[in-house]
C-alpha cells in the first residue's frame, strides 16, 4: 500500500528538476534509496490531503537519474525474465516504438537484421564481428544497414562486396572472356561510385588489380591501416550488446576473424600485391590501362570532384604508365596481335570518366559529345627534345600508335589533351602541327603567308596567292588521323561566315543557337546545317526539338500565306515556310537524323497549344493545326514509323469533328490530301459527299503532278465503290482532272446506254435527234481515248459511230443491236459494200471468212460485179477467198446461169497459176486454154501433167 500511495503521488507531481543522466549501480529490491522510500509511505498516508501543485521537497523521493537507473534495471530484468526469444523480441519492438532509448531502438533494428539474415544469436557479438559475420555469409545490404545503424564507416563493406564479386567471377567460366572482364570492372566501378566509397581506397583496389608493384610503393603503412580497419565503432556499441549478454542462445555461432582487417598495413599490402600478381597474368594490356584510368579518376578526384588525394607527381607517373599502355595496345592492334582491339574503348565509352583533362590544363568546352572549341592559341607549339632524357618511344609501331591516339583524341574533341600529350613524349606529331595550324587560321591569329615554315616544310604545301578557306581545304586533305577533328574546325569556320561572325564569338555561343540562325535562310543553308550537326556531334533529340520549335515559330505567324499559295506558288519562290514544298520539308526533317522525333514534337505542340488551358495569345489556328498535322504525318512516312502514322490519323479523327462544326472545310480537305492515305481516311470523303462539299476536292488546282495522280485514281476508285449509280459526279471529277480516258469511257457508256433504249426496232425519224446525240458521244469518246492512247477503244467508238450515222441515212432499215444472225442476212443482201463493210466493222464481223457468202450471192448469183470491185479495193486479195467461193459455186445446185459469173470472178485472181488450176477445177476448159496460151510457162505444167 505505501508503494502504491507514493508511485502515485510522484506521478501527480507537475513539475521535476532534471538533473543530468548518469550511470550508476542498478537498483535492487534491496538497495537503500528504495528502503528509505518505503519507510516514508505510513508517514505520507497520516498527512492531510495535499493541494493539486504541492512543493517538490514535501514528496522528495529522488530526481530523474533514480527514475532513469530504476526504469533501465526493470528492463533488463524483464528481457532477462522473458522465457522465449519470440517474447525478447516482442519487448525490443515496444521500447523500439515507444522511444524508450536509442540503445533499444539500435538493439530491435540489429535484431530484424540478424532474424532476416537467419543469425538470431549472433546479437550478442560486439558490432565488428557481427559486420564481419554478415560480410562472409555474403549479406552486404544487411552489414551496410548494420554498419549505418550503429554509426559504422561502411568503406570495408563496399570493398568486400567488390572483391566477392570479383572472386565469384574468377571461378566462373566468363573470367576467360575480355569483354565479360571489361563488364566486371565497370560494374565494380558502379558499386564503389553507388556507395560514395573512399577515393583513396577505391583507386587503389583498381590499382593494386592492374599494377601490384606501382601499389606497393604507393601506399603507406598508414593508408593501408586505414583503408583495412575501416570499421570504426561507437563507444557504446559494446554495451548494446552486452544488454543481451545474459540471453546467451544455447547454440553459440562461430566468430569469425576479420581476415582481410587483421596483420599489419605493410603486410595487408603485401598480400594483396602478391594476390594480384596471378590475376595481372590474365589481364590484357587494354584492361590494365582502363584499372588504372579508373584509379587514376579516383585519386584525382574526377569521380567524387573534390580535391585530388595523391600527388600530382604520381598521378604524373600514373598518367605516364596509362599512355604507354595504350600505346601498347594500338602498336598490337596494328600488328594484327589478339591484344589489342579494332575500337578504342577507354576514348568511346562514355560510361567512364574523362582522364584525359588533366589537373593544371585548361579544359575545353563541348558542343553535344564534341569539343567544338579550342584554347587561344597564338603560335604553332612543336615539341623539344630534352638533353639526356631516353625517348619513350622507341620503335616505328609505337611511334604510329602514339599518331592514332593523338588522332583519335583530337576527333573525340580532346584539343588540349592532344597536344598536350605530344608535347609530354616530346613527339612531334604532323596531326597535332596541323590542327594547330588550322586553328590558327580559323581563328584569324595568322594569316596563310605568316604561318611558320616547319608547316610548310612538314606537309609540302605552297601557300601563295591562295586565301584562308583555300587553305584549309588544302591543309585537311592533308590530315592523317585527325581528320574529323580537322574537319569539324573548318565547317565551323564556314559556319561563322555564313553568319557574318567571328570564328571565337561563334564558339562562344550555344551550338543550337547557332544552329537556328544558320536554318533560318530556309533551304540554301540545309547542306551546311547537316554537316554542322554531324560534326559536332549534336544530340539528335536536342536537334528534333529545335527543328519542331523553329517550323513552329516560322510558319505559324505566316499561316495566311498558305490561302495563297494556290494562285501565287511557282517553282522557285519557295522562300516561306509555310510554302516549302514536300522535298524541301523532307530535306529538313532529315538534318536531325530521327524525322519520327521530329513528327512527335509537332504532335505534342499541336496537343499543348489546342487544349482549353492553353493561354488564347498561343492557340492554334485550324489552318496551323492543319499544316502541322501534315508536316508530322511526313516525318512518320520518312521513317516508316507505323506506330506515328497511327498516332496522326486517330488525332486527325478526333479533330474532323470540330473542324467540321467550326466550317472549316478547307482545312478539313487540305488535311486529307496532305496525309494521302484516302482509303484509311475514307470517312472524310463520305462526309464531303454527305454535305455536298465533294466539289472543294475537285477543284484543287496547283497540285504536284505525283499528288494529283495519286488524288484521281483514289476519288475514281472511292466514287466506282461507294457511289456506282453518280454518273454526273464521275464525269466532274473526269473534267476536273483531265481524265481523258476516263471521260472517253463515261461517253461510251453514255452512247451505249442510249442504243440499247433505243433497241432494234425502225427509229424512223422521230428517234433522228436521239442518233446524232449518240454520234457526238461517241465521237467525243474516241477523241478523248486517242489522247490517252488508246487506240483499240477508239476504233470501236468509231466504227459504232459509222454504224449510227449508216443508221441516220437508212430510216427504213434497222441496223442496231443486230445479233449475228441478222447482221449475217444483212451482208448477204444488202448490195452496197462499203454500207456493209460498216455495219461488219461495227459488229467486228470483217474477217475475210465472213465474206464469203455476201461476195458469192452478190457477184456470182446477182451478178453484182461492183460489190465485187469494191471488195477488191478494199480488202486484201487472198488465194482462199477465190478456193471458198469456187466451193460455194461447185456445192450450189442451181447454176444455170452462173458460170460467166463464176468465170468472171475467177479471171480476178491475180496468181495465174492459181487461176489455171480453180479453171481445171471447175471445169472452164476454154479459159483454162486462153491462160495456157496468153503465159507459155504453163504448157510445162500442163506437159508435166498429162502421164498423170
Amino acid at each position: 500500500t505505501t508503494t502504491t500511495t507514493s508511485n502515485r503521488r510522484v506521478a501527480g507531481t507537475p513539475t521535476v528538476v532534471v538533473s543530468p543522466i548518469s550511470r550508476g549501480p542498478p537498483i535492487t529490491p534491496t538497495s537503500p534509496e528504495l528502503a528509505a522510500f518505503g519507510s516514508r509511505g505510513p508517514a505520507l498516508q497520516q498527512q492531510p490531503q495535499a493541494p493539486l501543485s504541492p512543493p517538490l521537497s514535501e514528496f522528495d523521493v529522488g530526481d530523474w537519474t533514480w527514475v532513469h537507473r530504476t526504469a533501465e534495471a526493470l528492463v533488463r530484468q524483464l528481457l532477462d525474465a522473458a522465457p522465449t526469444e519470440y517474447e525478447r523480441q516482442h519487448i525490443l519492438r515496444l521500447l523500439a516504438e515507444t522511444q524508450f532509448s536509442d540503445r533499444y531502438v539500435r538493439l530491435h533494428k540489429t535484431c530484424q537484421i540478424l532474424g532476416s539474415c537467419g543469425l538470431d544469436g549472433a546479437v550478442y557479438l560486439p558490432s565488428r564481428d557481427i559486420v564481419q559475420l554478415l560480410i562472409n555469409q555474403g549479406h552486404f545490404p544487411e552489414a551496410r544497414a548494420y554498419a549505418r545503424t550503429h554509426g559504422m564507416n561502411e568503406d570495408a563493406i563496399t570493398l568486400a562486396q567488390v572483391e566477392h564479386y570479383l572472386k565469384e567471377f574468377q571461378s566462373s567460366c566468363l573470367w576467360a572472356d575480355e569483354g565479360a572482364r571489361t563488364a566486371l570492372w565497370q560494374r565494380c566501378q558502379r558499386v564503389f561510385k553507388q556507395h560514395h566509397c573512399a577515393p583513396l581506397l577505391a583507386g587503389t583496389f583498381f590499382l593494386v588489380k592492374a599494377d601490384a608493384t606501382l601499389a606497393q610503393t604507393a601506399v603507406s603503412e598508414d593508408a593501408a591501416r586505414r583503408n583495412r580497419d575501416a570499421l570504426v565503432t561507437l563507444s557504446e556499441e559494446d554495451e548494446d550488446s552486452s544488454v543481451l549478454a545474459s540471453a546467451t542462445p544455447t547454440t553459440t555461432p562461430t566468430t569469425p576473424t576479420a581476415g582481410g582487417a587483421a596483420g599489419g598495413g605493410g603486410e595487408a599490402v603485401a598480400a594483396e600485391g602478391a594476390t594480384a600478381a596471378s590475376l595481372q597474368d590474365a589481364l590484357t594490356a587494354r584492361e590494365r590501362a582502363t584499372l588504372l584510368a579508373m584509379a587514376y579518376n579516383w585519386f584525382n578526384g574526377a569521380v567524387t570532384n573534390q580535391p585530388a588525394v595523391k600527388p600530382i607527381q604520381f598521378l604524373q607517373e600514373l598518367e605516364n604508365r596509362i599512355w604507354l599502355l595504350r600505346i601498347t595496345v594500338e602498336a598490337d592492334r596494328a600488328a594484327g596481335s589478339a591484344a589489342g582491339l579494332q575500337q578504342d574503348s577507354i576514348l568511346a565509352n562514355p560510361g567512364l570518366p574523362n582522364i584525359w583533362e588533366l589537373e593544371g590544363t585548361s579544359t575545353v568546352r563541348c558542343w553535344g559529345t564534341a569539343d567544338a572549341s579550342a584554347p587561344d592559341l597564338t603560335e604553332v607549339v612543336v615539341p623539344a627534345r630534352t638533353r639526356g632524357r631516353p625517348s619513350l618511344i622507341r620503335t616505328p609501331a609505337e611511334e604510329r600508335a602514339l599518331d592514332v591516339i593523338i588522332g583519335r583524341l583530337f576527333d573525340a574533341g580532346h584539343i588540349v589533351q592532344a597536344i598536350n600529350l605530344a608535347l609530354q613524349f616530346e613527339y612531334v606529331s604532323k596531326d597535332a602541327l596541323l590542327v594547330q595550324a588550322i586553328l590558327l587560321l580559323a581563328q584569324e591569329s595568322m594569316l596563310p603567308g605568316t604561318l611558320p615554315a616547319i608547316i610548310r616544310t612538314t606537309f609540302d604545301v605552297d601557300f601563295s596567292g591562295m586565301g584562308t578557306s583555300a587553305v584549309l581545304e588544302l591543309l585537311v586533305t592533308k590530315a592523317q588521323f585527325a581528320k574529323d577533328c580537322c574537319k569539324r574546325i573548318v565547317l565551323n569556320f564556314k559556319a561563322a561566315k555564313a553568319l557574318n561572325m567571328s570564328y571565337k564569338a561563334m564558339l562562344a555561343r550555344e551550338a543550337f543557337r547557332i544552329l537556328r540562325f544558320l536554318l533560318l535562310p530556309g533551304e540554301s543553308h540545309f547542306e551546311l546545317a547537316r554537316s554542322f550537326i554531324e560534326l559536332n556531334k549534336l544530340r539528335s533529340g536536342e536537334v528534333s526539338m529545335l527543328l519542331a520549335s523553329l517550323f513552329v515559330a516560322q510558319v505559324v505567324p505566316h499561316i495566311g500565306a498558305l490561302s495563297r499559295q494556290r494562285s501565287q506558288h511557282t517553282e522557285g519562290e519557295n522562300n516561306s515556310w509555310v510554302l516549302w514544298s514536300d522535298d524541301t520539308f523532307t530535306q529538313y526533317a532529315g538534318l536531325g537524323g530521327d524525322p519520327a522525333q521530329l513528327g512527335k514534337c509537332l504532335l505534342d505542340h499541336i496537343r499543348t497549344n489546342i487544349a482549353p488551358e492553353a493561354p488564347e495569345d498561343e492557340k492554334l489556328s485550324v489552318a496551323a493545326e492543319s499544316l502541322l498535322i501534315v508536316r508530322a504525318h511526313s516525318c512518320f512516312v520518312l521513317v516508316c514509323s507505323m506506330d506515328g502514322i497511327e498516332a496522326v490519323l486517330k488525332f486527325v479523327r478526333e479533330r474532323i469533328p470540330v473542324y467540321k462544326k467550326l466550317g472549316q472545310w478547307d482545312c478539313i480537305v487540305r488535311t486529307l490530301i496532305g496525309i494521302r492515305r484516302f482509303r484509311e481516311m475514307e470517312y472524310i470523303l463520305d462526309l464531303l459527299f454527305a454535305h455536298h462539299k465533294f466539289e472543294l476536292i475537285l477543284n484543287q488546282k496547283n497540285l504536284p503532278e505525283d499528288v494529283r495522280s495519286y488524288l484521281k485514281l483514289a476519288l475514281r476508285d472511292y466514287l466506282i465503290r461507294r457511289h456506282p449509280q453518280d454518273t454526273e459526279m464521275m464525269q466532274m471529277l473526269s473534267l476536273c482532272f483531265s481524265m481523258h480516258r476516263e471521260i472517253g469511257e463515261n461517253r461510251f457508256q453514255v452512247a451505249s446506254q442510249q442504243l440499247r433504249l433505243l433497241g432494234n426496232r425502225l427509229p424512223g425519224s422521230a428517234k433522228k435527234d436521239d442518233l446524232l446525240f449518240i454520234m457526238q458521244m461517241l465521237s467525243e469518246a474516241g477523241s478523248n481515248l486517242m489522247r490517252e492512247d488508246c487506240p483499240r477503244r477508239a476504233r470501236r467508238c468509231l466504227t459504232l459511230g459509222r454504224l449510227v450515222a449508216l443508221q441516220v441515212q437508212m430510216v427504213d432499215v434497222s441496223i442496231l443491236n443486230m445479233d449475228d444472225v441478222k447482221v449475217a442476212s444483212f451482208m448477204r443482201e444488202h448490195p452496197n459494200f462499203k454500207e456493209s463493210l460498216i455495219v461488219a466493222q461495227a459488229y467486228e464481223k470483217e474477217r475475210l471468212s465472213n465474206w464469203i457468202v455476201p461476195l458469192y450471192h452478190q457477184a456470182v448469183t446477182l451478178s453484182n460485179f461492183k460489190f465485187l470491185e469494191e471488195f477488191l479495193e478494199t480488202m486484201q486479195r487472198s488465194g482462199s477467198i477465190y478456193h471458198d467461193v469456187l466451193s460455194c459455186y461447185q456445192r450450189d445446185s442451181e447454176k444455170d446461169g452462173k458460170l460467166e459469173n463464176i468465170q468472171a470472178f475467177l479471171e480476178t485472181c491475180p496468181d495465174v497459176g492459181l487461176q489455171y488450176r480453180l479453171a481445171v477445177d471447175a471445169g472452164l476448159q476454154q479459159l483454162a486454154s486462153s491462160l495456157v496460151q496468153q503465159h507459155l510457162f504453163l504448157k510445162d505444167q500442163v506437159a508435166a501433167r498429162k502421164p498423170l
